[in-house]
């Protein structure tokens, strides 16, 4: 989890810059200011939401991708790991393989866990709280945050509408800039990286703990 982290810090430090310059940039500006400078502006707030909306779905692949490199680095057996990721294992088998993969497996106790296992179809545009909540449900880690620092991810959900509007043609970076203040997406920004943070560091305590394997099988991997 240590690449993670380091990533995640990384792009934390970038948002921040652009966000705290965005800040700035807004507070100087005159209000005497022409259009254009104006319609900059709402376009530098939009683009924000972009920025955040990367390191969210960044940091929650990452998290996944740590779990399913410590299975495979130790070796865990599928009838060893936790039921939900037994259920996703299948699942995935069952949704994105065909006979010529299984046919190709040496060790189907090994090989099952992964060999449907894509985390661009668990997140791909659709990354929340509830979602990073659902999944950490079905994993066993935990998804509590403290509400002071966080506030529970609930801006995850703005970040990811105002994405989906921009991704998606719905909406300009104008009309999405004009919605929110410099200052406004500060707030949303700091809530939102202090609750990935707070998430990354469950996800460490997870993997660190083989929390993936069941209580009684743990021994075997010590």
């Amino acid at each position: 989890m240590l690449g993670v982290s380091s990533d995640f810090s990384k792009r934390k430090r970038e948002v921040r810059r652009y966000i705290t310059r965005l800040v700035v940039f807004e507070k100087e500006l005159p209000l005497t200011s022409g259009t254009r400078l104006l319609e900059d502006l709402k376009i530098y707030r939009a683009c924000a939401f972009l920025m955040l909306y990367n390191i969210i779905e960044a940091s929650a692949r990452e998290c996944l991708l740590s779990i399913y490199d410590k299975i495979k680095t130790n070796n865990v057996l599928f009838d060893h790991l936790v039921e939900g990721i037994k259920i996703k294992s299948l699942d995935d088998f069952k949704n994105h393989c065909g006979k010529e993969k299984f046919s190709a497996f040496q060790n189907i106790s090994l090989d099952i866990i992964d060999a449907g296992f894509d985390v661009k179809k668990t997140f791909n545009g659709n990354v929340d709280a509830r979602k990073i909540k659902q999944i950490a449900e079905k994993y066993g880690f935990e998804s509590n945050t403290d509400y002071r620092e966080t506030h529970h991810g609930k801006e995850l959900l703005t970040i990811k509408i105002q994405r989906q509007n921009l991704a998606h043609g719905e909406k300009s970076f104008s009309d999405v800039g004009r919605d929110y203040t410099a200052l406004q997406i500060r707030e949303i920004a700091e809530f939102s990286l202090s609750y990935m943070a707070e998430i990354l560091k469950n996800v460490d305590l997870y993997v660190g703990h083989c929390d993936f394997i069941l209580s009684d099988e743990k021994y075997k991997y010590s």
